[in-house]
Protein backbone atom coordinates (compact mmCIF):
# COMPACT_ATOMS: atom_id res chain seq x y z
CA UNK A 1 0.00 0.00 0.00
CA UNK A 2 1.36 3.14 -1.01
CA UNK A 3 0.20 7.14 -0.57
CA UNK A 4 -1.70 7.38 -3.70
CA UNK A 5 -1.46 4.43 -5.75
CA UNK A 6 -3.43 1.18 -4.43
CA UNK A 7 -3.97 2.81 -0.72
CA UNK A 8 -5.95 -0.67 -0.02
CA UNK A 9 -9.28 -0.89 2.68
CA UNK A 10 -7.72 0.39 5.85
CA UNK A 11 -9.59 3.51 5.49
CA UNK A 12 -12.95 2.34 4.96
CA UNK A 13 -12.60 -0.68 7.31
CA UNK A 14 -12.10 1.36 9.91
CA UNK A 15 -15.43 3.23 8.96
CA UNK A 16 -17.33 0.25 8.67
CA UNK A 17 -16.47 -0.80 11.87
CA UNK A 18 -17.86 2.10 13.62
CA UNK A 19 -20.89 3.41 14.43
CA UNK A 20 -23.25 4.89 13.29
CA UNK A 21 -22.59 3.34 9.64
CA UNK A 22 -25.14 3.98 6.73
CA UNK A 23 -24.56 1.59 4.09
CA UNK A 24 -24.00 2.87 0.31
CA UNK A 25 -22.24 0.48 -0.97
CA UNK A 26 -25.10 0.30 -3.84
CA UNK A 27 -23.51 3.00 -5.32
CA UNK A 28 -20.58 0.42 -6.74
CA UNK A 29 -23.03 -1.04 -8.09
CA UNK A 30 -23.84 2.04 -10.71
CA UNK A 31 -20.07 2.28 -11.42
CA UNK A 32 -19.77 -1.17 -12.34
CA UNK A 33 -22.56 -0.64 -14.73
CA UNK A 34 -19.80 1.91 -16.59
CA UNK A 35 -17.06 0.32 -15.90
CA UNK A 36 -15.11 -0.72 -19.44
CA UNK A 37 -12.75 0.17 -21.65
CA UNK A 38 -15.02 2.14 -24.27
CA UNK A 39 -15.22 5.73 -22.33
CA UNK A 40 -18.41 5.28 -20.73
CA UNK A 41 -16.76 4.97 -17.16
CA UNK A 42 -16.32 8.94 -16.55
CA UNK A 43 -18.34 10.02 -13.64
CA UNK A 44 -18.24 13.56 -11.97
CA UNK A 45 -20.01 13.83 -8.51
CA UNK A 46 -20.47 17.31 -7.31
CA UNK A 47 -22.00 17.93 -3.24
CA UNK A 48 -21.23 20.33 -0.09
CA UNK A 49 -18.70 20.05 2.04
CA UNK A 50 -20.13 17.19 5.05
CA UNK A 51 -22.03 14.83 2.34
CA UNK A 52 -19.43 11.79 2.36
CA UNK A 53 -16.91 12.75 -0.36
CA UNK A 54 -14.12 11.50 1.57
CA UNK A 55 -15.73 8.28 2.24
CA UNK A 56 -17.08 7.11 -0.96
CA UNK A 57 -14.01 7.90 -2.53
CA UNK A 58 -12.49 5.28 0.37
CA UNK A 59 -14.89 2.79 -0.18
CA UNK A 60 -14.42 3.15 -4.19
CA UNK A 61 -10.80 2.74 -3.65
CA UNK A 62 -11.15 -0.77 -0.92
CA UNK A 63 -13.33 -2.47 -3.72
CA UNK A 64 -11.64 -2.05 -6.78
CA UNK A 65 -7.96 -2.03 -5.34
CA UNK A 66 -6.03 -5.44 -6.37
CA UNK A 67 -3.33 -5.22 -3.80
CA UNK A 68 -6.00 -5.97 -0.75
CA UNK A 69 -8.84 -8.61 -0.22
CA UNK A 70 -11.73 -6.94 0.49
CA UNK A 71 -14.60 -9.49 0.34
CA UNK A 72 -14.99 -10.25 3.49
CA UNK A 73 -15.68 -6.40 4.17
CA UNK A 74 -18.20 -6.03 1.55
CA UNK A 75 -19.75 -9.53 1.54
CA UNK A 76 -22.04 -8.13 4.72
CA UNK A 77 -23.11 -4.97 2.78
CA UNK A 78 -25.92 -3.94 0.38
CA UNK A 79 -23.79 -4.53 -2.73
CA UNK A 80 -23.30 -8.49 -2.18
CA UNK A 81 -27.16 -9.04 -2.50
CA UNK A 82 -27.20 -8.32 -6.20
CA UNK A 83 -25.73 -11.39 -8.44
CA UNK A 84 -22.34 -10.90 -10.23
CA UNK A 85 -21.60 -7.83 -7.58
CA UNK A 86 -17.89 -8.97 -7.06
CA UNK A 87 -16.90 -8.68 -10.94
CA UNK A 88 -14.59 -5.91 -10.36
CA UNK A 89 -13.86 -6.83 -6.90
CA UNK A 90 -10.30 -6.10 -5.85
CA UNK A 91 -8.96 -6.31 -10.23
CA UNK A 92 -8.05 -3.21 -10.54
CA UNK A 93 -4.75 -0.51 -10.09
CA UNK A 94 -6.61 2.27 -8.31
CA UNK A 95 -4.79 6.36 -8.10
CA UNK A 96 -6.89 8.50 -5.50
CA UNK A 97 -5.27 11.70 -5.42
CA UNK A 98 -6.96 14.59 -3.46
CA UNK A 99 -6.39 18.04 -5.28
CA UNK A 100 -7.18 20.39 -2.43
CA UNK A 101 -4.49 18.29 -0.06
CA UNK A 102 -2.05 18.42 -2.87
CA UNK A 103 -2.63 22.28 -3.14
CA UNK A 104 -2.78 22.97 0.37
CA UNK A 105 0.61 21.10 1.08
CA UNK A 106 2.42 22.27 -1.87
CA UNK A 107 5.77 24.86 -0.82
CA UNK A 108 4.90 26.45 -4.57
CA UNK A 109 1.28 26.74 -5.25
CA UNK A 110 2.17 27.82 -8.90
CA UNK A 111 3.93 24.06 -9.30
CA UNK A 112 1.21 22.01 -7.82
CA UNK A 113 0.40 20.31 -10.95
CA UNK A 114 3.69 19.64 -11.52
CA UNK A 115 3.96 17.78 -8.36
CA UNK A 116 1.10 15.70 -8.31
CA UNK A 117 2.44 14.24 -11.63
CA UNK A 118 6.45 13.94 -10.01
CA UNK A 119 4.91 12.03 -7.02
CA UNK A 120 2.19 9.68 -8.89
CA UNK A 121 4.95 8.92 -11.53
CA UNK A 122 7.58 8.58 -8.89
CA UNK A 123 5.17 5.99 -7.00
CA UNK A 124 4.31 4.20 -10.35
CA UNK A 125 7.74 3.94 -10.75
CA UNK A 126 8.27 2.24 -8.07
CA UNK A 127 5.70 0.07 -7.44
CA UNK A 128 6.04 -1.38 -10.89
CA UNK A 129 9.69 -1.64 -11.63
CA UNK A 130 8.53 -4.47 -14.29
CA UNK A 131 7.22 -1.30 -16.63
CA UNK A 132 10.22 0.61 -16.61
CA UNK A 133 8.95 3.80 -15.83
CA UNK A 134 11.51 6.84 -16.71
CA UNK A 135 11.13 9.46 -13.76
CA UNK A 136 10.55 12.83 -16.35
CA UNK A 137 7.00 10.32 -18.10
CA UNK A 138 4.26 11.87 -18.40
CA UNK A 139 1.45 10.74 -15.98
CA UNK A 140 -0.52 8.77 -19.12
CA UNK A 141 2.49 7.77 -20.02
CA UNK A 142 3.19 5.49 -16.89
CA UNK A 143 -0.34 5.15 -16.94
CA UNK A 144 -0.09 3.18 -20.02
CA UNK A 145 3.15 1.32 -18.99
CA UNK A 146 1.82 -0.14 -15.61
CA UNK A 147 -1.29 -1.44 -17.85
CA UNK A 148 0.67 -3.18 -20.35
CA UNK A 149 2.89 -4.89 -18.19
CA UNK A 150 0.68 -5.54 -15.68
CA UNK A 151 -2.91 -6.33 -17.09
CA UNK A 152 -4.88 -4.71 -14.78
CA UNK A 153 -7.02 -2.06 -15.84
CA UNK A 154 -6.78 1.45 -13.66
CA UNK A 155 -9.31 2.96 -11.44
CA UNK A 156 -8.66 6.81 -11.35
CA UNK A 157 -10.49 9.03 -8.08
CA UNK A 158 -9.61 12.97 -7.77
CA UNK A 159 -10.86 14.09 -4.86
CA UNK A 160 -11.81 18.14 -4.60
CA UNK A 161 -11.49 17.98 -8.55
CA UNK A 162 -12.36 22.15 -9.01
CA UNK A 163 -10.22 23.36 -5.54
CA UNK A 164 -7.75 25.42 -8.03
CA UNK A 165 -11.52 26.93 -9.13
CA UNK A 166 -12.42 27.83 -6.10
CA UNK A 167 -8.78 28.62 -4.78
CA UNK A 168 -8.72 31.35 -8.01
CA UNK A 169 -4.97 29.99 -9.31
CA UNK A 170 -3.12 31.70 -11.88
CA UNK A 171 -3.61 31.32 -15.24
CA UNK A 172 -0.59 29.17 -16.39
CA UNK A 173 -0.98 26.70 -13.47
CA UNK A 174 -5.08 26.49 -14.58
CA UNK A 175 -3.25 25.80 -17.95
CA UNK A 176 -1.25 22.94 -16.84
CA UNK A 177 -4.14 21.06 -14.71
CA UNK A 178 -6.54 21.11 -18.01
CA UNK A 179 -3.85 19.64 -19.81
CA UNK A 180 -3.52 16.91 -17.45
CA UNK A 181 -7.15 16.36 -17.23
CA UNK A 182 -7.08 16.11 -20.74
CA UNK A 183 -4.59 13.84 -21.36
CA UNK A 184 -5.99 11.57 -18.53
CA UNK A 185 -9.11 11.06 -19.66
CA UNK A 186 -10.29 12.75 -23.25
CA UNK A 187 -8.24 10.03 -25.13
CA UNK A 188 -9.13 6.62 -26.27
CA UNK A 189 -6.33 5.09 -26.09
CA UNK A 190 -6.44 5.97 -21.93
CA UNK A 191 -10.01 5.14 -22.14
CA UNK A 192 -8.57 1.19 -22.32
CA UNK A 193 -6.20 2.07 -19.50
CA UNK A 194 -8.66 4.22 -17.02
CA UNK A 195 -11.68 2.43 -17.32
CA UNK A 196 -13.41 4.23 -14.54
CA UNK A 197 -12.89 7.53 -13.62
CA UNK A 198 -14.75 9.07 -10.10
CA UNK A 199 -14.24 12.61 -9.91
CA UNK A 200 -16.21 14.85 -6.97
CA UNK A 201 -15.81 18.51 -5.83
CA UNK A 202 -18.37 21.21 -4.82
CA UNK A 203 -18.65 22.65 -8.16
CA UNK A 204 -20.37 20.92 -11.20
CA UNK A 205 -17.88 21.29 -14.32
CA UNK A 206 -16.90 24.72 -14.66
CA UNK A 207 -18.51 25.38 -17.88
CA UNK A 208 -16.33 28.21 -19.38
CA UNK A 209 -13.29 26.21 -18.52
CA UNK A 210 -13.41 22.44 -18.11
CA UNK A 211 -16.10 21.79 -20.58
CA UNK A 212 -14.45 20.94 -23.55
CA UNK A 213 -11.76 19.19 -21.04
CA UNK A 214 -14.47 17.02 -19.19
CA UNK A 215 -17.46 16.86 -21.83
CA UNK A 216 -17.37 13.10 -21.54
CA UNK A 217 -18.09 13.30 -18.12
CA UNK A 218 -21.82 12.30 -16.59
CA UNK A 219 -22.77 14.93 -14.45
CA UNK A 220 -24.36 14.54 -11.28
CA UNK A 221 -25.05 17.29 -9.05
CA UNK A 222 -27.42 19.08 -6.46
CA UNK A 223 -29.36 20.13 -8.94
CA UNK A 224 -29.36 17.12 -11.22
CA UNK A 225 -28.32 14.19 -9.41
CA UNK A 226 -30.36 11.84 -11.49
CA UNK A 227 -30.63 8.01 -10.06
CA UNK A 228 -27.71 8.80 -7.80
CA UNK A 229 -29.74 11.39 -5.70
CA UNK A 230 -30.06 8.46 -2.78
CA UNK A 231 -25.92 8.38 -2.63
CA UNK A 232 -25.12 12.05 -2.23
CA UNK A 233 -26.51 12.20 1.30
CA UNK A 234 -28.73 10.29 3.94
CA UNK A 235 -32.03 9.73 3.06
CA UNK A 236 -35.00 9.49 5.58
CA UNK A 237 -35.06 6.08 5.69
CA UNK A 238 -31.34 6.36 6.47
CA UNK A 239 -31.71 8.51 8.73
CA UNK A 240 -34.35 7.24 10.58
CA UNK A 241 -31.76 4.16 11.15
CA UNK A 242 -29.49 5.88 12.60
CA UNK A 243 -32.29 8.02 15.39
CA UNK A 244 -32.73 4.36 16.01
CA UNK A 245 -29.68 2.96 16.64
CA UNK A 246 -29.01 5.87 18.55
CA UNK A 247 -31.98 6.49 21.08
CA UNK A 248 -32.43 10.28 18.68
CA UNK A 249 -35.86 11.80 18.24
CA UNK A 250 -36.56 10.94 14.03
CA UNK A 251 -38.78 14.17 13.53
CA UNK A 252 -36.69 16.30 15.37
CA UNK A 253 -33.38 14.51 13.56
CA UNK A 254 -35.11 15.57 10.07
CA UNK A 255 -36.14 19.36 11.65
CA UNK A 256 -32.23 19.91 12.20
CA UNK A 257 -30.40 18.55 9.22
CA UNK A 258 -32.91 16.90 6.50
CA UNK A 259 -34.47 19.05 3.94
CA UNK A 260 -31.99 18.80 0.88
CA UNK A 261 -34.73 18.29 -2.03
CA UNK A 262 -32.96 16.05 -4.62
CA UNK A 263 -34.97 15.47 -7.64
CA UNK A 264 -38.70 14.53 -7.02
CA UNK A 265 -39.07 12.53 -4.46
CA UNK A 266 -35.62 12.14 -2.34
CA UNK A 267 -34.71 14.08 0.46
CA UNK A 268 -31.81 13.85 2.04
CA UNK A 269 -30.14 15.15 5.23
CA UNK A 270 -26.44 16.19 6.15
CA UNK A 271 -24.75 12.59 6.51
CA UNK A 272 -22.05 14.49 9.00
CA UNK A 273 -23.92 16.25 11.07
CA UNK A 274 -26.43 13.37 11.32
CA UNK A 275 -23.22 11.55 12.62
CA UNK A 276 -22.38 13.72 14.54
CA UNK A 277 -25.55 14.26 16.39
CA UNK A 278 -25.24 10.39 17.10
CA UNK A 279 -22.58 10.42 18.56
CA UNK A 280 -23.12 13.39 21.03
CA UNK A 281 -26.69 12.14 21.51
CA UNK A 282 -27.73 16.05 20.89
CA UNK A 283 -28.86 18.16 18.52
CA UNK A 284 -26.98 21.02 17.44
CA UNK A 285 -25.16 23.15 14.94
CA UNK A 286 -22.22 20.66 13.42
CA UNK A 287 -21.81 23.36 10.59
CA UNK A 288 -18.49 23.56 9.52
CA UNK A 289 -17.94 27.34 8.38
CA UNK A 290 -17.22 27.98 5.18
CA UNK A 291 -15.04 30.51 3.61
CA UNK A 292 -17.13 30.75 0.62
CA UNK A 293 -19.89 31.57 1.99
CA UNK A 294 -18.54 34.43 4.26
CA UNK A 295 -17.04 35.92 1.26
CA UNK A 296 -20.51 35.87 -0.21
CA UNK A 297 -22.06 37.72 3.11
CA UNK A 298 -20.51 41.01 1.51
CA UNK A 299 -22.10 40.63 -1.54
CA UNK A 300 -25.38 39.91 -0.13
CA UNK A 301 -25.37 42.85 2.44
CA UNK A 302 -24.44 44.89 -0.26
CA UNK A 303 -27.56 44.16 -2.06
CA UNK A 304 -25.63 42.73 -5.08
CA UNK A 305 -28.00 42.38 -8.29
CA UNK A 306 -31.19 43.20 -5.70
CA UNK A 307 -30.52 39.86 -4.17
CA UNK A 308 -31.13 41.30 -0.32
CA UNK A 309 -35.59 40.46 -1.36
CA UNK A 310 -34.64 37.68 -2.00
CA UNK A 311 -32.39 36.65 0.96
CA UNK A 312 -35.29 38.16 3.21
CA UNK A 313 -37.63 36.26 2.18
CA UNK A 314 -35.52 32.74 2.19
CA UNK A 315 -34.70 33.86 5.94
CA UNK A 316 -38.88 34.11 6.53
CA UNK A 317 -39.34 30.92 5.28
CA UNK A 318 -40.83 31.71 1.58
CA UNK A 319 -39.35 29.85 -0.91
CA UNK A 320 -38.17 31.80 -4.41
CA UNK A 321 -37.96 31.44 -7.65
CA UNK A 322 -34.42 31.49 -9.35
CA UNK A 323 -32.91 30.81 -12.56
CA UNK A 324 -30.49 27.86 -11.89
CA UNK A 325 -29.62 27.64 -15.84
CA UNK A 326 -27.38 30.62 -16.44
CA UNK A 327 -24.69 29.46 -14.00
CA UNK A 328 -21.21 29.22 -15.48
CA UNK A 329 -20.06 26.62 -11.77
CA UNK A 330 -17.29 29.52 -11.59
CA UNK A 331 -16.96 32.12 -8.85
CA UNK A 332 -17.71 35.14 -11.30
CA UNK A 333 -21.23 36.28 -10.53
CA UNK A 334 -23.33 37.70 -13.21
CA UNK A 335 -26.59 38.22 -11.26
CA UNK A 336 -28.36 36.98 -8.50
CA UNK A 337 -29.10 33.43 -9.63
CA UNK A 338 -25.57 32.90 -10.02
CA UNK A 339 -25.32 33.62 -6.20
CA UNK A 340 -28.08 31.39 -5.36
CA UNK A 341 -26.80 28.76 -7.73
CA UNK A 342 -23.97 28.77 -6.16
CA UNK A 343 -25.21 28.72 -2.56
CA UNK A 344 -27.08 25.89 -3.48
CA UNK A 345 -23.94 23.69 -4.61
CA UNK A 346 -22.01 25.01 -1.34
CA UNK A 347 -25.46 23.37 1.09
CA UNK A 348 -26.71 26.87 1.76
CA UNK A 349 -29.98 26.16 0.14
CA UNK A 350 -31.94 23.59 -1.82
CA UNK A 351 -33.78 23.48 -5.02
CA UNK A 352 -37.18 21.89 -5.64
CA UNK A 353 -37.19 20.68 -9.23
CA UNK A 354 -40.88 19.93 -9.00
CA UNK A 355 -41.76 23.34 -8.05
CA UNK A 356 -38.11 25.36 -9.16
CA UNK A 357 -37.91 27.06 -5.77
CA UNK A 358 -35.07 27.66 -3.53
CA UNK A 359 -35.43 26.99 -0.06
CA UNK A 360 -33.27 26.94 2.85
CA UNK A 361 -33.06 23.34 4.14
CA UNK A 362 -33.50 22.95 7.58
CA UNK A 363 -32.53 24.36 11.01
CA UNK A 364 -29.21 24.14 11.25
CA UNK A 365 -28.81 25.94 8.07
CA UNK A 366 -30.90 28.68 8.67
CA UNK A 367 -28.88 28.83 12.21
CA UNK A 368 -26.09 29.93 10.04
CA UNK A 369 -27.67 32.14 7.77
CA UNK A 370 -28.76 33.72 10.96
CA UNK A 371 -25.25 33.53 12.35
CA UNK A 372 -23.76 35.32 9.47
CA UNK A 373 -26.40 37.80 8.43
CA UNK A 374 -26.57 38.85 12.26
CA UNK A 375 -23.23 40.30 12.28
CA UNK A 376 -24.00 42.63 9.32
CA UNK A 377 -25.77 45.73 9.93
CA UNK A 378 -28.01 45.73 6.85
CA UNK A 379 -29.79 42.29 8.26
CA UNK A 380 -29.23 42.58 11.83
CA UNK A 381 -33.20 44.47 12.30
CA UNK A 382 -34.51 41.78 10.67
CA UNK A 383 -32.61 38.84 12.27
CA UNK A 384 -33.84 40.82 15.31
CA UNK A 385 -37.49 40.95 13.73
CA UNK A 386 -37.19 37.14 13.39
CA UNK A 387 -36.30 36.33 17.31
CA UNK A 388 -38.97 38.14 18.34
CA UNK A 389 -41.34 36.67 16.67
CA UNK A 390 -42.72 34.39 19.67
CA UNK A 391 -44.17 37.45 20.82
CA UNK A 392 -46.81 37.77 17.39
CA UNK A 393 -47.46 34.24 17.84
CA UNK A 394 -48.60 34.22 21.34
CA UNK A 395 -50.28 37.47 20.82
CA UNK A 396 -52.63 35.68 18.00
CA UNK A 397 -53.24 32.64 20.03
CA UNK A 398 -54.64 35.22 22.91
CA UNK A 399 -56.31 37.45 20.26
CA UNK A 400 -54.32 40.39 20.82
CA UNK A 401 -54.98 43.03 17.85
CA UNK A 402 -53.05 45.57 19.11
CA UNK A 403 -49.65 43.72 19.81
CA UNK A 404 -49.89 41.76 16.61
CA UNK A 405 -50.71 45.17 14.52
CA UNK A 406 -47.69 46.88 16.25
CA UNK A 407 -45.44 44.28 15.34
CA UNK A 408 -46.60 43.97 12.00
CA UNK A 409 -46.15 48.13 11.31
CA UNK A 410 -42.80 47.64 12.91
CA UNK A 411 -41.92 44.28 10.50
CA UNK A 412 -43.12 45.84 7.26
CA UNK A 413 -41.73 49.22 7.87
CA UNK A 414 -37.94 47.31 8.38
CA UNK A 415 -38.50 44.94 5.79
CA UNK A 416 -39.25 46.54 2.76
CA UNK A 417 -37.44 49.62 0.61
CA UNK A 418 -39.80 52.89 0.06
CA UNK A 419 -40.46 51.70 -3.44
CA UNK A 420 -41.53 48.20 -2.51
CA UNK A 421 -43.65 49.18 0.91
CA UNK A 422 -47.29 49.51 -0.69
CA UNK A 423 -46.56 46.00 -2.21
CA UNK A 424 -48.94 43.08 -1.27
CA UNK A 425 -46.35 40.31 -2.09
CA UNK A 426 -44.33 42.77 0.48
CA UNK A 427 -47.41 42.79 3.19
CA UNK A 428 -47.38 38.31 2.80
CA UNK A 429 -43.51 38.47 3.21
CA UNK A 430 -43.51 40.81 6.48
CA UNK A 431 -46.23 38.80 8.04
CA UNK A 432 -44.34 35.39 7.09
CA UNK A 433 -41.15 37.10 9.07
CA UNK A 434 -43.58 38.54 12.07
CA UNK A 435 -44.83 35.13 12.35
CA UNK A 436 -40.95 33.60 11.64
CA UNK A 437 -41.53 31.29 15.49
CA UNK A 438 -44.45 29.42 13.75
CA UNK A 439 -42.64 27.55 11.88
CA UNK A 440 -41.16 25.09 14.30
CA UNK A 441 -44.62 24.12 14.76
CA UNK A 442 -46.90 24.63 11.75
CA UNK A 443 -46.05 24.33 8.00
CA UNK A 444 -46.64 27.63 6.92
CA UNK A 445 -48.79 27.43 3.61
CA UNK A 446 -49.31 30.91 1.54
CA UNK A 447 -51.67 31.00 -1.66
CA UNK A 448 -53.66 27.81 -0.19
CA UNK A 449 -56.86 26.84 -2.24
CA UNK A 450 -59.59 26.97 0.02
CA UNK A 451 -63.55 26.84 -0.39
CA UNK A 452 -63.88 29.35 -3.03
CA UNK A 453 -60.99 30.99 -3.54
CA UNK A 454 -56.84 31.10 -2.10
CA UNK A 455 -56.33 32.17 1.78
CA UNK A 456 -53.29 34.45 1.51
CA UNK A 457 -51.48 33.02 4.58
CA UNK A 458 -52.50 29.72 6.41
CA UNK A 459 -50.99 28.08 9.43
CA UNK A 460 -51.65 24.56 9.76
CA UNK A 461 -49.97 22.69 13.45
CA UNK A 462 -48.00 19.88 12.87
CA UNK A 463 -49.46 18.22 15.84
CA UNK A 464 -53.05 19.84 16.80
CA UNK A 465 -53.25 20.76 20.40
CA UNK A 466 -55.40 23.30 22.51
CA UNK A 467 -52.68 25.93 22.83
CA UNK A 468 -51.71 25.21 19.04
CA UNK A 469 -54.88 26.06 16.89
CA UNK A 470 -54.79 26.34 13.32
CA UNK A 471 -54.36 30.22 11.94
CA UNK A 472 -56.16 31.94 8.25
CA UNK A 473 -55.01 34.77 7.82
CA UNK A 474 -56.82 37.35 5.01
CA UNK A 475 -54.50 40.53 3.98
CA UNK A 476 -56.54 44.16 2.57
CA UNK A 477 -55.69 47.13 1.40
CA UNK A 478 -57.34 50.23 2.73
CA UNK A 479 -60.15 48.39 3.80
CA UNK A 480 -62.04 47.54 6.60
CA UNK A 481 -61.07 44.46 8.86
CA UNK A 482 -64.38 43.60 8.77
CA UNK A 483 -64.51 43.01 4.91
CA UNK A 484 -61.39 40.44 5.40
CA UNK A 485 -63.65 38.42 7.80
CA UNK A 486 -66.35 38.29 5.76
CA UNK A 487 -64.29 37.24 2.80
CA UNK A 488 -63.06 34.56 4.91
CA UNK A 489 -66.58 33.12 5.84
CA UNK A 490 -67.97 33.57 2.54
CA UNK A 491 -65.43 32.06 0.32
CA UNK A 492 -65.27 29.03 3.03
CA UNK A 493 -61.41 29.27 3.48
CA UNK A 494 -62.04 26.90 6.87
CA UNK A 495 -63.01 23.84 3.85
CA UNK A 496 -59.01 23.68 3.40
CA UNK A 497 -58.62 22.08 6.85
CA UNK A 498 -61.86 19.98 6.55
CA UNK A 499 -59.16 16.92 7.81
CA UNK A 500 -58.46 19.27 10.76
CA UNK A 501 -59.69 19.21 14.14
CA UNK A 502 -59.65 21.86 16.77
CA UNK A 503 -59.59 25.55 16.86
CA UNK A 504 -59.21 27.72 13.67
CA UNK A 505 -58.11 31.72 14.33
CA UNK A 506 -59.88 33.94 11.64
CA UNK A 507 -56.90 36.69 11.18
CA UNK A 508 -58.47 39.93 9.14
CA UNK A 509 -55.50 42.08 8.45
CA UNK A 510 -55.70 45.78 6.78
CA UNK A 511 -53.04 47.69 5.85
CA UNK A 512 -53.68 51.90 5.55
CA UNK A 513 -51.04 53.08 2.56
CA UNK A 514 -51.88 56.47 3.75
CA UNK A 515 -50.87 56.10 7.65
CA UNK A 516 -48.58 53.09 6.84
CA UNK A 517 -50.60 51.52 9.75
CA UNK A 518 -52.02 47.81 10.11
CA UNK A 519 -55.30 46.59 12.20
CA UNK A 520 -55.88 43.30 12.96
CA UNK A 521 -59.29 41.51 13.79
CA UNK A 522 -59.69 37.89 15.44
CA UNK A 523 -62.63 35.19 14.91
CA UNK A 524 -62.19 31.66 16.32
CA UNK A 525 -64.35 28.68 14.38
CA UNK A 526 -64.10 25.39 15.90
CA UNK A 527 -63.93 22.07 13.64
Amino acid sequence: MSRYINPGNNYYAGRVANTPFVDKTEMILELNKVFGPYGDGRICVSRPRRFGKTLAANMIAAYYDCSCDSRALFEGLKVAQTPGWDVWLNKCNVVKVDLGEFYSNAERKANVIKEVKRALVQELSAMFPQAVIKLNSTLPDALSKVYEADGHPFVFILDEYDSLVRYNVGEKTFSEYLDLLNGLFKGDSMSSVIQLAYITGILPIVRDRFESKLNNFTQLTMLRPGRWGEFIGFTREEVKQVCDEAGMDYQTCLDWYDGYKLGNDIDIASPYSVTEAAKSKSFSSHWTHVGAFESLASKICMNMHGIKDDVVKLISGVPIKVDVESYQNNLNFKNKGDIITYLIHLGYLTYNTSTEEITIPNHEVMMEWKRTMADTEEYAPIIELAESSRRVLSATINRDAKTVADILTRTHRVLTSPLSYNNEQSLQTAIILAYYAARKEYNVFTELPAGDGFADVAFIPVVPAPERPAMIVELKWNKDTGIALDQIREKRYADALSNYKGNIICAAITYNTKTKKHNCQFETKEL
